[in-house]
């Protein structure tokens, strides 16, 4: 049914729309035609700002609503032809290759500077250019593919778990990647091994996961399943590391449930090592399955150069720091890429495995001043700090849901020179900053830098600097942050 200006919009109506602009989670914006619902937001995905485009409706909520285009009547400047052959299916693997990539960094950019804008100073500090990545495609070092008893072995739409689109091609990872998901594809097919049901929640496998050390050269691919037998995983093991030599690691990681996204709760190594190698920025790092590491490896070293350089360039005239503390550490990915700027760096991650791998990727790198704690960053700051000291330099690198405002408080109480924030959410970021200024300091520095081409996701580098001037900020004694 099409729309006219005289009644209310419904889902499945259509009407033509000119898209505006680009929000933080990558969908356009545009002025609904019904003259009931112009208080609404209308958000269309895949689009590019200065389009003219037929949408259908597929969601109303209060405030909001959600249409996917269907034709494009005319295209706005920065429109491109999708280079994948998937994209026009609606898969989920990225949702920008309609955008030229000088776009995409523009809108990236634009997406920082709306989220921080009402933060208090922001007016009058500057953005630093955004960093571009370099190469634009095959740049992830992991990808996951679902196995899906209606769908087959691909990706997912957005926002639909239930639905997969079979992947034959795949400009995000390498093109090994790509041969991995054919042949797994062919020999689950061949013999018939049973793949998840969303409508039953049954089946064996689940995921297919593909590591590939970008530096390192060394490739990962486990298989995940539920907690039923897997008597073909030995064979298929071996048809996998055929392929290429830089396969060294082949795993098989069991859910305790049949639930998707489940945590893993056994691992068994079916051929070659545990854990593969990447190098960035002269650090070697064991990457296991269960890892967090960062997806683009090339940009991550980038990324890695401009924490440190924020980390050198100080307010003192000493060119070490007594101690950088690092807060969701991870692996150690900063805290071993810092340590040769500080006499001791400590890490902080609330995951035992992680920090089990930090130690072990210390000593794989031979850093001696580097220390590692176990816990919630909420309750281990108190006794860490009251027994090393009072930080100079603070790094934290959270969740997309952020740190939250009892971490940020508790970071600024301790008093710290200068906190670094890395930031995969824009959003959560400007939240956590406010934290900040009514504890005595002033944001001094922010530095987007793209990590993810052909999507809306965008990585921020915020720098704050404790105000010299605030007495609450210059006490002495005791450290008091709770």
């Amino acid at each position: 049914m099409t729309t006219d200006s005289q009644h209310r919009l419904r889902v499945g109506d259509e009407y033509e729309v000119a898209i505006q602009d680009l929000t933080h989670d990558g969908r356009g914006t545009g002025r609904p035609l019904s003259q009931d619902d112009l208080g609404k937001t209308l958000l269309v995905s895949r689009c590019a700002p200065g389009d003219h485009l037929r949408v259908r409706v597929g969601k109303i909520s209060r405030n909001k609503i959600f249409a996917e285009p269907l034709q494009v009547i005319t295209a706005g400047p920065d429109r491109i032809e999708p280079p994948c052959i998937h994209w026009t299916e609606g898969c989920g693997g990225c949702s920008w290759q309609q955008l030229s990539y000088t776009a995409q960094l523009h809108a990236k950019a634009e997406i920082v500077k709306s989220s921080l804008k009402d933060l208090k100073g922001f007016g009058d500090l500057n953005i630093d250019p955004i960093v571009p990545a370099d190469p634009t495609w095959f740049y992830r070092n992991k990808m996951e593919f679902t196995f899906n008893a209606l769908g087959g072995l691909g990706l997912h739409l957005p926002g639909n778990w239930r639905s997969v689109i079979p992947i034959t091609d795949c400009r995000l990872e390498s093109n090994l990647a790509m041969r991995i998901v054919t042949t797994v594809r062919a020999f689950t097919e061949n013999h018939q091994i049973s793949t998840w049901n969303p409508d039953s929640g049954g089946g064996l496998l689940h995921e297919l996961m593909i590591r590939h050390g970008q530096a390192g050269k060394e490739t990962m691919v486990a298989f995940i399943t539920s907690s039923g037998s897997f008597p073909e995983a030995n064979a298929l093991a071996s048809k996998i590391t055929q392929l290429d030599e830089s396969i060294v690691a082949v795993l098989h990681g069991a859910r305790a449930s049949n639930q998707r996204g489940s945590q893993v709760s056994s691992t068994k190594l079916l051929a070659g090592r545990k854990a593969i190698i990447e190098q960035v920025g002269g650090l070697r790092f064991n990457i296991g399955l269960e890892t967090f590491f960062q997806t683009n490896s090339m940009q991550a070293e980038r990324m890695l150069e401009i924490v440190a350089r924020e980390v050198r360039i100080k307010r003192t005239s000493s060119p070490i720091s007594n101690l950088v503390l690092d807060v969701f550490c991870g692996i150690g990915f900063f805290a071993l890429g810092l340590a040769e700027y500080a006499e001791t760096v400590i890490g902080i991650d609330i995951i035992e495995a992680s920090t089990i791998a930090a130690r072990e990727n210390a000593e794989l790198n031979r850093v001696k001043n580097a220390l590692f704690y176990t816990g919630d960053a909420r309750h281990a700051l108190p006794p860490i700090l009251e027994q090393h000291g009072r930080p100079d330099i603070v790094v934290l690198d959270p969740p997309r849901s952020g740190a939250g405002g009892k971490v940020m408080r508790r970071l600024a109480r301790a008093a710290p020179q200068r906190i670094v924030y890395v930031s995969c959410n824009p959003v959560t970021l400007a939240s956590d900053l406010r934290e900040l200024e009514p504890l005595g300091y002033k944001l001094t520095r922010v530095q987007p830098i793209d990590l993810f081409p052909q999507t809306h996701h965008v990585e921020t580098i915020a720098t704050a600097d404790r105000l010299e001037e605030t007495p609450a900020m210059l006490a002495t004694g005791p450290i008091d942050i709770t």
